[in-house]
C-alpha cells in the first residue's frame, strides 16, 4: 500500500494539489506525521513556516487564537536608532557666528601642493592639504607656484629674515604667532617672497586670518594657512630633506561652492552662518539651531559636540569620541574641553 505525501515540512501545510511537491513553496512532500496538521485540515492555514521560526511548538498551539499582534514600537520606523542628544547650550552659545560679506573666508577655499623629489631622484612625492584664507587684501582669487622654505632664523616670520638662495619664486613657511598674519605677509615680500605658507600652531580649525589693525595693502603678498597637524608633517619633511632638494609648493583659492546642506540654500551676502568646530562645516545659523538643539552632532558629518546629557556626555569622553578626554580620570582635560574647542 502506497503512503499518501500530502505534507509539508516547510510550510507545514497539508497539500493535495501534487503528489510529490508543494504547490505553495515546492518542497518535497512527506508522509503526515501523527498529530499533525494532516489531521485536522481545516486549521492548517493557520500555520505557517513563521511558526517554525519563532519556536513554536504546532502541536500546543491553540489552532483557533487570533494572529499576535505586533508589539508598536515594531511599526515605528524610528525604532532600534540610536537615541539623540542636544548639544551642550554653553557649545551652542560659542559656536560662532559669521555674518557673510563678499570677503568672508568661508566663501572661499584653498589648496596647496607640495613635490619633492625621493632619494633616487627619479620618482615625486606629492602632498595636498586644504588650507584657510585670510579675510584681507589680496582677496583670492590666486594662483601661484614656486619654491618653499622655511622661514629663518625665526619660523613666526620677525625681521631681520635670511635672504634665501631659492631664486625670485620663494614662497616662505612660517608659523602663527608674535606677529599679525599681515605683518608676516609684508616681512616676507620685503625679502623677496611671493607668498607665506603659514602653519597654525593650535589645534583650534578652521581658524579665520583677520587683519584687526586694517593695515593690508593691495600690493601685499598672499597668505594661506593650514592646521597644526598638516604643518608639522610640512615641517618635518622639510627638515629631513638635504639642502640641495628642491621642493615646489603650489598654491591656488578660489571661490567655493558653499551650499547649507540642511536647507540645501547657498550663502549669501549678510546672511548668518555658523561654523561647527573641529569638522568645519557651515550652515545657516537657523537650520544649525534646527537640528543642534535636538542633536549633539554634525548634519553633515555627524561628528560629536559635547552634549546637554550628563551622563551621555561623561559615556562620550570615556570613549574618547570626538574631541573628548580619553583619560576619565583627568579632570584638567575635562575643565579645558572649551579651550580644546575654541582655544
Amino acid at each position: 500500500m502506497s503512503v499518501a505525501l500530502t505534507f509539508c515540512p516547510t510550510c507545514c501545510e497539508v497539500c493535495q494539489g501534487h503528489p510529490t511537491l508543494c504547490t505553495i513553496c515546492g518542497d518535497n512532500l512527506t508522509e503526515a506525521p501523527s498529530s499533525s496538521p494532516a489531521l485536522i485540515p481545516t486549521a492548517v492555514s493557520n500555520i505557517n513556516s513563521i511558526d517554525i521560526l519563532r519556536g513554536v511548538n504546532i502541536n500546543d498551539r491553540n489552532i483557533h487564537e487570533e494572529w499576535e499582534s505586533p508589539p508598536a514600537a515594531a511599526m515605528d520606523p524610528q525604532h532600534g536608532q540610536p537615541r539623540t542628544f542636544p548639544t551642550a547650550t554653553e557649545c551652542l552659545d560659542r559656536i560662532p557666528r559669521i555674518k557673510i560679506d563678499q570677503y568672508s573666508a568661508i566663501l572661499h577655499e584653498a589648496t596647496v601642493e607640495i613635490q619633492h623629489s625621493l632619494d633616487d631622484k627619479k620618482q615625486k612625492e606629492v602632498l595636498q592639504f586644504d588650507a584657510a584664507v585670510g579675510e584681507f587684501l589680496p582677496h583670492p582669487p590666486f594662483k601661484l607656484s614656486g619654491t618653499i622654505a622655511l622661514c629663518s632664523p625665526n619660523i613666526q616670520g620677525k625681521l631681520p629674515i635670511s635672504q634665501t638662495s631659492n631664486g625670485s619664486d620663494t614662497i616662505l613657511f612660517m608659523e602663527r604667532g608674535d606677529l599679525t598674519f599681515v605683518q608676516k605677509s609684508q616681512n616676507a615680500k620685503s625679502v623677496g617672497a611671493i607668498a607665506v605658507l603659514c602653519a597654525n600652531h593650535i589645534g583650534i580649525w578652521p581658524y579665520v586670518m583677520r587683519d584687526s589693525e586694517k593695515r593690508s595693502k593691495p600690493d601685499d603678498i598672499p597668505i594661506v594657512m593650514v592646521k597644526r597637524s598638516d604643518g608639522k608633517v610640512l615641517h618635518e619633511l622639510m627638515c629631513s630633506l638635504n639642502y640641495d632638494v628642491k621642493v615646489t609648493c603650489r598654491i591656488e583659492a578660489k571661490k567655493a561652492q558653499n551650499t547649507c546642506i540642511i536647507c540645501t540654500e547657498g550663502f549669501s551676502i549678510g546672511s548668518t552662518v555658523l561654523r561647527l568646530p573641529l569638522c568645519g562645516h557651515a550652515f545657516h545659523e537657523k537650520c544649525a539651531l534646527s537640528w543642534l538643539t535636538k542633536n549633539n552632532t554634525c548634519p553633515y558629518c555627524r561628528r560629536e559636540l559635547p552634549a546637554e546629557d550628563k551622563d551621555h556626555e561623561q559615556n562620550r569622553r570615556r570613549l574618547g569620541r570626538s574631541h573628548a578626554a580619553r583619560d576619565e580620570h583627568d579632570e584638567s582635560l575635562h575643565e579645558n574641553q572649551w579651550e580644546m574647542i575654541f582655544g
